[in-house]
């Protein structure tokens, strides 16, 4: 399959998962909010911690805020555009990835984009907040800004499929890799 076609099949995918999700609005929006609400909580540590101690090794409130934005905008995208990486351990072990195997398209695509989370939408609109709010970001930076986000999303994909691989050769990697992405 050329790049162009699973660029399509991918996106035929996200379409297709959005459109599944955003079908119960009020269990999507709940998801929204709430994760939303769960990122800004986490926030309110660092803003209090930050309020005490100006600096902590040179880092100061806006440059902690651009980083917890920066990572909630890479996670976002990450488990609403590839939220199949996280469940790719258990296709794998429980051997729903057969199935996968006698799909025409690529297999790697189809089980990455096979799920999106819902909540990933709260992290991508709370980061891009935090972003946004930071003041560290101007409009010459942008597309570098935009380059460290896809970039972080790419790494996000990347250890996901790396870690939740090794239930080829190890079973249940669940547990131990469920915190890498």
């Amino acid at each position: 399959m050329t790049g162009s076609n699973s660029l399509a099949f991918a996106r035929a995918l996200v379409a297709t998962n959005l459109k599944a999700t955003l079908a119960l609005r009020g269990a999507f929006v709940l998801q929204v909010v709430f994760m939303a609400l769960n990122n800004f909580t986490f926030f309110v540590f660092w803003w209090v911690l930050m309020r005490r101690v100006t600096t902590l090794r040179g880092w100061q409130l806006a440059d902690v805020q651009l980083l917890f934005g920066l990572v909630a905008v890479s996670f976002g995208l990450t488990v609403t555009v590839a939220g199949g990486v996280r469940h790719l351990g258990r296709l794998i072990e429980d051997g729903d990835l057969d199935t996968l195997l006698t799909q025409p398209r690529s297999v790697l695509v189809y089980a990455l984009g096979i799920r999106s989370q819902p909540s990933g939408v709260g992290d991508l609109i709370s980061g891009l907040i935090f972003i946004a709010t930071s003041r560290q970001v101007a409009w010459h930076t942008l597309p570098l800004l935009l380059a460290a986000l896809l970039a972080s999303a790419l790494v996000f994909v990347a250890c996901g499929i790396a870690f939740f691989s090794l239930a080829f050769w190890l079973g249940n990697v669940e547990t131990m890799a469920s915190g890498s992405c």
